[in-house]
């Protein structure tokens, strides 16, 4: 074979030469086989079509800043991408043989079409969301700083001392001869844990927030931000692992 041979969008093939010898009507006959082995360049399709689904899907993300209001935006950023990327998977496949299994090269633009038509669907969400009628009671965390309480004798601040002075039923009194009554104490002031005062602090535990329909449809947003990115790196690390270590057991 020329060693100066080469094909377009392929490395150097590989030949290997075998002598045989087939059984034909009119006999046996020698032959020689030639086996070729190509390996497609990956750098043409790195510049004209992995790079560019890529930032094509980025593009799409520009819609989880939008807001909620800006519906011809999101609309339509969202439809853009989507046929950029039908643009895109049309002009690949046409230097592409016609095979019935699945290329690797179709897992990639099937993926990500999957991931710029999620971002319409997700707007989809939003937008329902945010015009819904009814609240969202959502469990927070309490902060640890909030939960606390007061000692039964902690040192707060020079001044008088105040007890709790209970008032059998019917002798109702003041509220300042009902729950309180000052005393000094070394000129300090000390509260006991049973008194309003001490109650008046939260307790430790996980506080309840309503959320708006406006303020659901924010919280998806930003779960959005991070989701997509996420997801889409890590599709991009099994990919390229995947494919690339099966390319180099079948180079070696």
């Amino acid at each position: 074979m020329e060693p100066n041979l080469e094909l377009p969008n392929f490395m150097r093939p590989i030949s290997d030469s075998i002598e045989c010898v087939d059984t034909y009507s009119m006999g046996l006959f020698s032959c020689l086989k030639v086996k070729l082995k190509l390996q497609r360049r990956i750098s043409y399709h790195l510049t004209q079509t992995y790079l560019p689904t890529i930032l094509i899907v980025s593009v799409s993300w520009v819609t989880f800043w939008l807001s909620v209001e800006a519906v011809p935006a999101r609309v339509s950023l969202g439809i853009t991408t989507l046929l950029t990327m039908t643009t895109l998977i049309g002009g690949a496949k046409q230097g592409l043989p016609a095979v019935s299994y699945i290329k690797a090269l179709d897992v990639w633009m099937g993926t990500c079409t999957f991931f710029v038509f999620s971002t319409l669907l997700e707007y989809v969400v939003v937008s329902k969301t945010s015009r819904r009628k009814v609240a969202l009671l959502v469990t927070m965390p309490s902060s640890g700083s909030a939960g606390h309480g007061v000692p039964r004798s902690s040192t707060m601040s020079p001044g008088p001392r105040f007890e709790h002075q209970y008032s059998p039923p019917g002798t109702a009194k003041s509220p300042s001869q009902n729950n309180f009554r000052p005393q000094k104490l070394n000129g300090h002031c000390d509260y006991d844990v049973e008194s309003p005062v001490a109650e008046a602090y939260p307790r430790p535990g996980p506080t309840k927030v309503v959320l708006t329909p406006a303020q659901q449809a924010k919280r998806i947003d930003i779960i959005a931000r991070v989701l997509f990115p996420s997801m889409f790196g890590a599709f991009n690390f099994v990919y390229w692992t995947y494919y690339l270590l099966q390319s180099w057991e079948e180079a070696g």
